[in-house]
């Protein structure tokens, strides 16, 4: 921060002279020192931003009548700049700035994106635009910020007690945490949590491996462009940012107390063959909206964070290319197999091979050197869209998870025996696909589907939410003319309690074996996989509760119901980070509670609905 009478100081009258300043230090003979003028709020490529400092410089000065070029007269060498992330207020440092400009200074306007891709030869890209009066309303505020402080320079003239002379802090400050809602106003936030997040959730919706649909696999070009646009969106939120060893994007603002355990939140960047747009993106982008509206308010204050905040954008968690689900959440949660650099994908290239060609160290030690220390986090929170009816049965945008659901998945073979269709009699027959068929039925009955009279399922099951799917049949040989030898075929059962669950798969297998006894088969049950629920943690989904409660409050006129309690019957990273950390997660209204399909879909109003609660939640865990 530039102290007073430290050194003339170049200014510019207008901001449309701003990207010649943004080039300043590379031909200033004091660049780190040199106040520079650039739109705190602005979305100005940080690619842009970098060639002044790592570190984005705040407002300086513009004075009236000044040319560019011009140097600041000595009665005006004080510390025109408002604030730095570090650097806090002198009380008095901003008299000489709010003297030399009336209250009715003109207003001023950012370039167009057109000018300053022409001016810096940079790429707009992958950026949105901020709205014309946006600037013009901070800068109002700053203006009334600034009458306040002149109002405290005249008690520390008139003698004002001790503390009040002696204080460096703002206004802001004073009042202690940040009141995101009271800084920044209605239309900023508007536009912080809907209009933008809609909008960056749509373009990073068209960047796809696939001309005709969705499809975005790990480490493919798809997904290392979508990987970069992410890291974009979150320098533009104030984040340091950097890619880790399996890929993960992560994004992070240290708190007063670097060493406090952080809040981290994030969902996947990869997709599902076919997929929709909101999938896995929806839990990155709406907390990267979230985090810098609470940096703006933060940064306007003059206060920082408590707390360090991290967003990670986990590489890999459908598992398409190399089949093996949660890939980046299970790196830093430090539960990673090693076996699994050795798996292949459909072209036999082994994950440590992908790794490798992506600029990365497919090595065990770089996969180990990911994981988080478990003492550094708070908790994970979890945005993602409900892949289920309820919110929107419910009418209502969101709800809080108490619950990842336990599964079990498991691979029934039968072995009959293969035969001419017209000539072998039904007794004596040994057909898989009936067999199967008869098993099917008898699991939908004992889970309570198919709205029968028969189902054996019990009223636990259901408060449970027990379900079961048949989701995948494999007949051989396949042809209209002959029975069928062999059948393979998938089931999975979830529900929130395990006790509810393992008593489901006991039944299930118990009928499987004793079907197969009757119609003299072979049958191979194998349990390919099992997971335990999990509860979200109490604490912070009673915050998330409570900051939801808090949003529907804030639009009276939508109607909303109280946000439910529901159980996730899907696996999400949160399911990994929980052997890290304690979890919540968000669920988010989604239509007709379709997903993995190209049909999904959150609207804009959800989306807002939201991010202010996350940005509630965040605005009392980190200020």
């Amino acid at each position: 921060m530039v102290r007073p009478g430290s050194m003339d100081v170049d200014v510019w009258s207008t901001m449309a002279d701003m990207p010649r300043a943004w080039t300043l230090p590379r031909r200033h003979p004091a660049a780190h020192e040199a106040l520079v003028l650039v739109p705190r709020r602005s979305h100005v490529p940080f690619t842009t931003r970098a060639r002044i400092q790592a570190e984005p410089f705040l407002l300086a000065c513009v004075l009236d009548g000044a040319r560019p070029g011009d140097a600041v007269p000595a009665a005006m060498r004080v510390p025109l700049v408002l604030s730095t992330r570090r650097d806090r207020f002198h009380p008095l440092s901003f008299v000489p700035r709010f003297l030399a400009r009336p209250l009715s200074a003109p207003r001023l306007s950012l370039p167009s994106c057109k000018q300053v891709n022409r001016r810096t030869g940079g790429s707009h890209s992958g950026f949105a635009r901020t709205p014309a009066g946006a600037h013009v309303r901070m800068a109002r505020r700053r203006r009334l910020r600034e009458l306040l402080l002149l109002v405290m320079a005249c008690l520390v003239v008139s003698g004002a007690p001790a503390d009040v002379q002696e204080s460096e802090t703002c206004a802001g400050e004073a009042m202690g945490s940040v009141d995101v809602m009271q800084v920044l106003n209605e239309e900023d936030l508007h536009y912080i949590l809907k209009t933008e997040p809609s909008w960056r959730l749509k373009n990073l919706g068209k960047v796809s491996d696939s001309a005709d649909n969705l499809e975005r696999t790990f480490l493919s070009p798809a997904w290392r462009r979508a990987a970069t646009m992410v890291r974009a969106w979150l320098e533009d939120a104030g984040m340091r940012t950097w890619m880790d060893g399996i890929g993960n994007i992560h994004g992070r603002i240290e708190g007063e107390d670097p060493d406090a355990p952080a809040i981290v939140l994030g969902s996947h960047l990869d997709t599902v063959l076919d997929a929709g747009m909101y999938d896995g993106a929806l839990g990155v982008v709406l907390p990267i909206s979230a985090v810098k509206a609470l940096q703006l308010a933060t940064e306007y204050t003059g206060k920082k964070l408590k707390k360090s905040v991290e967003i990670i954008g986990f590489s890999d968690e459908e598992g398409v290319r190399f089949q093996s689900t949660f890939l980046g959440s299970r790196a830093v949660a430090g539960h990673f197999p090693p076996e699994l650099l050795h798996a292949v994908d459909n072209n036999q290239v082994t994950l440590a091979e992908a790794l490798n060609d992506a600029g990365l160290l497919g090595k065990w030690e770089a996969i180990q050197s990911i994981a988080m220390d478990p003492d550094k986090v708070a908790a994970y929170v979890e945005v993602h869209m409900e892949q289920g009816p309820q919110l929107e049965r419910l009418n209502t945008p969101v709800g809080i998870v108490n619950a990842i659901a336990g599964q079990n998945r498991i691979q029934v073979r039968m072995h009959g025996e293969q035969g001419h269709a017209g000539t072998v009699p039904m007794p004596g027959r040994r057909d898989t696909v009936a067999a199967a068929g008869e098993a099917i039925n008898e699991i939908e009955k004992r889970c309570g589907g198919g709205n029968r009279d028969d189902a054996t399922s019990t009223i636990q099951d259901l408060e449970d939410q027990l379900v079961c799917t048949v989701g995948e049949v494999l007949v051989w040989p396949g042809a209209s003319n002959v029975i069928s030898g062999n059948t393979n075929f998938s089931i999975d059962i979830r529900a929130r309690r395990d006790e509810t669950r393992l008593k489901a798969v006991e039944d299930i297998v118990d009928a499987i074996n004793r079907l197969c006894e009757r119609r003299k088969m072979d049958c191979e049950v194998v349990r390919k996989h099992e997971a335990a629920a999990v509860a979200c943690q109490d604490r912070i989904s009673s915050l998330l509760a409570a900051a939801s409660k808090d949003m529907i409050a804030s639009y009276p006129g939508k109607g909303w119901s109280i946000p439910p309690t529901l159980t996730s019957g899907a696996g999400h990273d949160a399911l990994a980070m929980s052997e890290l950390t304690d979890i919540a997660m968000l669920f988010v209204r989604c239509r007709g509670g379709v997903s993995h399909s190209p049909l999904e879909h959150v609207s804009e109003e959800d989306i807002e609905a939201a991010t202010r609660t996350l940005l509630i939640f965040l605005q009392q865990e980190l200020t």
